[in-house]
């Protein structure tokens, strides 16, 4: 419809007032409706649904509207000067006047009456069926004309009674005309913002419902409306638990977090009152469900993350066909289809890393994080910081912004803890809480984060003999060894050396027999990481395909013959570690201790330096 007003007159006269109205202002396209109470209610419904915003009409039919919608009602009032005007002439033709109708047409005619000193009858009804009553009673009393609207004068033109109505003058209409064009406007600016709130609040991600005093529901998003099973109009207490709403709606007792079940579904709850100079007027009721945060907890730690922190390394991945590393493979993705901590045992630089690596891939966790940690490379008050992360403040050194720990990074994956052993009892005993409680604190912090990860721990030492000697905690042993995997030496699969020498080759190179003999026969006390050692030599200083079995001895630091001045083999490998141990001492000793300048003499990293010092007890 192109009109946002409507009027019902009550009287002919109000008709033809109204239409002349209208035509001097250019607003024909505004109906003017001869209908009063009941009808124009009926009529009022329709004309809403066609985007009608404010009605027009006068006395009982605006009163009788009011009561029955929710749109602005104007009431054309009876005036002073228009009852003025409307008595002097009926005392021309008529003595005693009677006025039958609804509350605000009597009243303004009992104004009348005061001020003039007049005796007008008055007969105030309250539904139409009283209008015949009412009639009858004026009458009878001697009334020899009727003012009112189109209800008596039905009933007087039906009995051949006088009558009149009182009708508006044109500044009233003209008055209820700006005033109805004004709330059209008010209107349109305040479904421009409900419409824009309603947007607003249709994008969050969280349901949202609005609660007045009453506790009935005036605002649902879209979200809400389908975490509640919402149908207008209900109140909070018909769609969800309500008890703490409700004393936040009384008592002003906000809450944040809770857990509350609708309909099958775990929502995440909150509550803040709506305050004003009134007081309480209502709250806000904000719903999340339970698994939606879970995945946005997820992304934002996934976010954070970076890309470093995946496991790069398949099973396919690890070299070699020989029986004691098929098992372990076997044993391993075994032990990759359950959730179970994990702990890896085996000699230095068996693959340890790789195995664990190997197992996340394997796992139900391969899309997630995998964080690896070196126990051994570190000290313990930075290795604790690092495990558990710290707050801003923290500590001297700590970073303005704080730091997430290794657990909170790899939430929903795996954490490698490699050199297990290497912890602090201290250390330890924080650890095992993270894993029994499943929950980490950061340093500095009193705020405990819920994780979700899977423990791979390793160690080149027996854990057995370090509980014994009193150096590792025999509870935590059993938390993280729940599922042991023992990795072989290099002596116990000789026929995968060459695959691995193969494999490590650059630029196609290969062994001639004679070397092929002497790797199988050597003992590879540091395991694939010397081995890898001894090829990236190779690979430096020899520039032949086919690698002698000579080459191999000098990337392998041995003697040329297999005796030199009465030494044996293998009593040369026993002594290697002594000139090590001496080597490493006077390095360190040269650079005043610093294991940086010392590592790079050497021509190691720093944390194999590390390992070495610990090794000799340096």
């Amino acid at each position: 419809m192109d009109s946002k007003i409507v009027i019902f007159s009550t009287t002919p006269g109000m008709t033809k007032r109204c239409t002349e109205v209208l035509t001097k202002r250019d607003q024909l396209y505004i109906p003017v409706l001869d209908l009063t109470t009941t009808r124009a209610l009926e009529r009022a419904h329709g004309y809403i649904n066609e985007g009608v915003k404010v009605f027009i009409s006068r006395g009982g039919t605006a009163e009788y509207l009011r009561q029955n919608l929710s749109v602005p009602i104007i009431d054309i009032g009876h005036t002073f000067l228009s009852i003025f005007v409307t008595v002097k002439k009926l005392k021309k033709e008529f003595g005693k006047i009677a006025m039958i109708g609804y509350h605000n047409a009597c009243k303004a005619i009992k104004k009348y009456n005061a001020i003039m000193n007049d005796n007008i009858l008055v007969f105030e009804v309250n539904s139409d069926p009283e209008f015949i009553l009412n009639f009858k009673k004026a009458v009878k009393t001697g009334a020899e004309v009727i003012l009112g609207g189109f209800q008596i004068s039905k009933i007087c033109e039906e009995y051949n009674h006088p009558y009149r109505s009182t009708e508006p003058d044109e500044s009233e209409i003209e008055k209820a005309l700006n005033e109805a064009s004004h709330m059209v406007l008010i209107e349109a600016e305040r479904s421009s913002q409900y419409s824009l709130i309603s947007t607003i609040l249709n994008s969050t991600a969280e349901g949202i419902v609005g609660v007045d005093k009453e506790a009935r529901v005036f605002h649902i998003n879209g979200i809400a409306a389908k975490l509640l099973n919402y149908r207008a109009p209900c109140s909070i207490s018909d769609l969800m638990p309500s008890d703490r709403i409700l004393q936040t709606i009384s008592r002003g007792a906000d809450f944040f977090n809770e857990l509350v079940t609708v309909n099958g579904n775990n929502l995440v709850c909150a509550c803040q009152a709506i305050r004003g100079k009134e007081g309480l007027l209502g709250a806000v009721v904000s719903l999340q469900e339970e698994n939606t945060i879970r995945n946005i907890d997820t992304q934002i730690r996934k976010k954070m993350l970076g890309r470093g922190h995946i496991a790069k390394t398949s099973f396919k991945d690890i070299v070699g066909t020989s029986a004691s590393l098929a098992e372990a493979k076997r044993i391993a993705q075994r032990f990759a289809r359950t959730d179970g901590s994990v702990l890896i045992s085996g000699a230095t630089g068996t693959g340890k890393e790789l195995f664990a690596q190997g197992i996340h891939n394997f796992s139900n966790r391969r899309g997630e994080p995998f964080v690896a940690i070196n126990c051994a490379a570190l000290p313990q008050d930075i290795l604790e910081s690092e495990l558990f992360g710290y707050v801003r403040g923290a500590f001297t050194g700590a970073r303005s912004e704080g730091k997430a720990g290794i657990f909170e990074l790899a939430h929903k994956g795996s954490v490698f803890l490699d050199e297990i052993t290497e912890i602090s009892q201290n250390v330890q005993a924080k650890l095992l809480r993270v894993l029994q409680e499943k929950e980490v604190m950061r340093i500095g912090d009193d705020k405990v984060i819920p994780v979700d990860v899977r423990i791979i721990a390793a160690s080149n030492k027996d854990l057995r003999g370090e509980i014994a000697a009193g150096r590792f905690r025999e509870d935590l042993y059993y938390r993280i060894g729940v599922l042991e995997l023992s990795l072989p030496p290099l002596t116990e699969r000789v026929d995968d050396i060459p695959l691995l020498f193969d494999h490590f080759f650059k630029g196609g190179k290969i062994l001639s027999a004679q070397a092929e003999k002497l790797v199988k026969e050597y003992s590879w006390p540091g395991n694939i990481r010397e081995l890898k050692n001894v090829v990236d030599r190779l690979d430096a200083l020899c520039d032949h395909s086919t690698i002698l079995e000579e080459d191999v001895k000098k990337a392998m630091r041995l003697p040329s013959k297999p005796n030199v001045g009465g030494i044996s083999t293998p009593a040369l490998e026993k002594l290697l570690p002594r000139l090590e141990e001496r080597l490493i001492r006077e390095t360190l000793e040269k650079h005043a201790g610093n294991r940086g300048e010392a590592a790079a003499v050497l021509g190691m990293s720093p944390t194999t330096l590390w390992r070495r010092m610990k090794k000799y007890g340096l």
